[in-house]
């Protein structure tokens, strides 16, 4: 079954269970259950969200260290995210997505679902910050099967509608 989701405003509130916003004036600490690994900077273009909606149909999470997303074209980006079942699995049913102000850095709380990053408009250009040391602890992915989740960014249409 797939689960719909609108995009919604970000708060400092509405995001708390997932992560931190840093705006301008302000800091993140670097979490971390390794702090014997160094921090690397990865320069990356987040795809530009479809018109026609997002499905998100793969999770991932990083169990040991947080995750930063920095804008450096400032750009208004969405951040698709999920809490964890009691088992850790992702809880589909409680996703949410979030549009995230391109003035604003976020980080994921460890241990956090999320998606990949897109972006409303523009280069998507991105610098993502993480302690690594690139072996498979660094990352896990959870396919969602048929328990994907389709984001809007205006509102939805009922499936099965044309726009």
């Amino acid at each position: 079954m797939i689960k719909d989701v609108d995009v919604e405003a970000v708060s400092t509130e509405s995001f708390s269970f997932f992560g931190l916003l840093c705006e301008v004036g302000s800091m993140l600490p670097v979490a971390t259950e390794r702090p014997e690994l160094k921090a690397w900077v990865e320069m990356k273009h987040m795809p530009i969200f479809p018109p026609e909606g997002l499905r998100v149909d793969t999770l991932e999470r990083h169990r040991f260290d947080s995750q930063t997303f920095v804008p450096v074209a400032g750009e208004d980006y969405i951040a698709v995210v999920c809490p964890k079942t009691v088992d850790g699995a992702p809880d589909v049913s409680a996703a949410r997505a979030f549009r995230i102000p391109g003035g604003t850095a976020m980080q994921y709380h460890r241990d956090v679902w999320h998606a990949h990053m897109s972006v409303v408009h523009g280069t998507g250009l991105m610098a993502v910050i993480m302690k690594r040391d690139f072996s498979d602890a660094d990352c896990e992915f959870h396919s969602l099967n048929e328990n994907a989740i389709a984001v809007w960014l205006n509102g939805h249409l009922p499936r099965g509608d044309k726009k």
